[in-house]
Formats: structure tokens, sequence, C-alpha cells
């Protein structure tokens, strides 16, 4: 998977343990006089990054590394400057790195994953019309771009349940069987 990237004015920012990416910032999110936006932990909050701060300039990205030993979990921070329109950002660290569609995903209700699409195709994903509670995310499907992802985050009122995908373009996946969404009471949990 390419290295991703993330604004700093972000409301939500989903990444994983041993993850390398880049904070960026839009010339025009810049505050007249200012060079550049600090991107920081909240105080008292942990911060499984790799710096305390990160000073994010017009034309330049910023590499972050986050840690192996990270715990999973979400975690406030803030820019300063601070980001317009945006009240609370968050660091969102899900236990697994990014999968592709045709992969199962173990999910606890409230929790996030990330599905990644390597192919030069779209990929779409939808519920199997034949799952007993349709599928525990808010839209009826999703889409991937091609070179790309998509962070989503499960409802929490969720239903423990196993929820079979279908999964259209991209024709390079290898599908070993139907897909599943996993929701459970304990991540790993099949029911």
């Amino acid at each position: 998977m390419q290295q991703r990237i993330f604004n700093v004015s972000s409301p939500v920012v989903v990444t994983y343990p041993g993850e390398h990416f880049a904070w960026t910032v839009n010339p025009s999110q810049i505050p007249s006089g200012d060079t550049a936006i600090t991107v920081q932990p909240n105080a008292g909050v942990n911060w499984y990054l790799d710096k305390n701060s990160y000073s994010v300039g017009s034309g330049s990205n910023q590499a972050a590394k986050v840690s192996k030993q990270a715990v999973p979990g979400e975690y406030l921070f803030y820019c300063s400057p601070g980001a317009l329109n945006v009240a609370t950002q968050r660091l969102i660290i899900v236990p697994k790195p990014a999968t592709d569609p045709s992969q199962d995903v173990n999910v606890l209700p409230g929790g996030c994953f990330i599905w990644v699409n390597e192919n030069q195709a779209l990929t779409t994903i939808e519920p199997d019309p034949a799952n007993n509670n349709y599928w525990p995310l808010p839209q009826p499907a999703y889409v991937v771009r091609p070179n790309s992802w998509l962070a989503l985050e499960v409802p929490t009122d969720a239903l423990a349940g196993s929820y079979g995908l279908i999964v259209s373009g991209g024709s390079a996946y290898r599908l070993r069987g139907q897909p599943k969404i996993i929701i459970g009471t304990s991540l790993g949990h099949r029911k």
C-alpha cells in the first residue's frame, strides 16, 4: 500500500500500529503571518507517534510513524493555529493494518477498520442480500477508488454477527470464499 497522507485539519485520522504516513497542509489553511501548522496531542493524552509534535508547512509533507506497540483506541489531538470548522480531532488506532475488501474484517461495535484498493479499477462493497440482518454499516454500499483507501467506523449499536459481502471491480482480487464483516463482543468472535 502506498503511504497514506492526512491533512492536518482532518477531524478523524485512522491508522494502525507500525504504519508510516505523512501530514500535509494546503497553503490556504495556514493563517496569514504563520509559516506552518503544529499537530500535537491534547494534554495528558498518550501519543503513539514518533514525535511529540509535527510542524507542517506549505509544500512539504511531514513524515510520521505509529509505534508498533501502539494500543488500539482513540486519542485526541489538535492543531495550532486551530483547524477551521473542526471542533474535535481524533487519532484512531485500529488493531490491524488496512486490508483489501476480499478479506474478512473483525471489528467491535464502535470500532474502525480500513479497506484498501490496490487495483486500477473502482471496487464496490455491498451487503450480501442473503444476510439475515442486512449489514452493520450506515450506507447501503461503499466504493474504494483505485489505489486508494477508505476508513470506516462501525456504529456502536451494530449487532454481533457475520455479514457477507459482495465485492465487485478490482479484477486482481483473489476471493477465497465470501468475505465478511464479523462484528463481535471481542475481537476474533464469530457468530
